[in-house]
Order: structure tokens, then sequence, then C-alpha cells
């Protein structure tokens, strides 16, 4: 996690577990996470997995699994549809809010780690500030 003048922004790796395509690139916090205090909470944390405990051997495939299916069971209450994993249906939500709120589509492929469209898609740098103004079209959760 750092800052790019008053932009948070992490970087999103192969190492940490599964991502789009094997590459890892770096995404702009929201606003709501810097609120609520998301920056500090990884400052307080020791270097590593954020939110699970590797085994004594060091791997994290079983500790992954067993924070996946929680985060499973916690949401299957509101995405019923059975032929709808849970935690990938939140990348096809991301895109069609994005969408609804007139995000920049270029911009929607780059977060998610998507391929460009077309060789005018490379032209020109997606920039901290252009992935901060994006994003911050995406609402706020209010969770209770």
């Amino acid at each position: 996690m750092r800052r790019v003048g008053d932009i948070w922004m992490m970087s999103i790796t192969p190492e940490a577990g599964t991502v789009k395509n094997s590459e890892a690139r770096d995404v702009v916090l929201h606003d709501q996470l810097v609120e609520l205090g998301f920056p500090e909470f990884v400052a307080s944390c020791a270097p590593g997995h954020l939110f699970l405990t590797p085994a004594p051997d060091g791997s994290i495939r079983g500790p992954w699994r067993i924070a996946k299916n929680q985060v499973t069971e916690f949401v299957r209450p509101v995405v019923t549809d059975p032929n709808v994993a849970p935690n990938h249906g939140w990348r096809h939500r991301f895109k069609t809010v994005g969408m609804e709120v007139g995000m920049i589509p270029r911009i929607l492929d780059a977060i998610q780690g998507h391929k460009p469209r077309t060789t005018g898609d490379t032209y020109g740098d997606v920039t901290p500030r252009i992935l901060a103004q994006e994003i911050g079209k995406h609402p706020r959760y209010e969770v209770e």
C-alpha cells in the first residue's frame, strides 16, 4: 500500500493468490475504504497476508480456501442464484455498477485486469489520477 500524492494505491500481485491473467496491477482505493481506515489497518498488520494465516509449512492453499468459503457463506444469502459463484460475482457486480455510473470502459478493464480491446486502448497511461477519478464514480456501500 502506498500513497501517490493524495491517492491511496495498492498492488495486486500473483504472489497473493489467483490474479486475472497472472499479472500484477495497481488499483486505487475508493474513498470509502480510506475513510473506514483500511490504510491504517494495513499499516498495523505484520508483513504478509492480511486476511489469512499461512499453514505451519508456509502454504496458503488450505487457509485461503477457508477464508474463501467464509466469504461465500457470508454472501450467499444475497447472491441467491446457485449458478453464480458469489466471490466471482463481485467482479460482475463491479463491471455492471461501473457501466451504470459511466466509468470509462478502458479504466474498468484496467482495474479488473482485462486486456485492452484495441491497439488504441494501449495508447496513453492509465494514471493514478484517472483511476481515482473513475473509482470515485462507484457508489458507497452501506453495510450494517
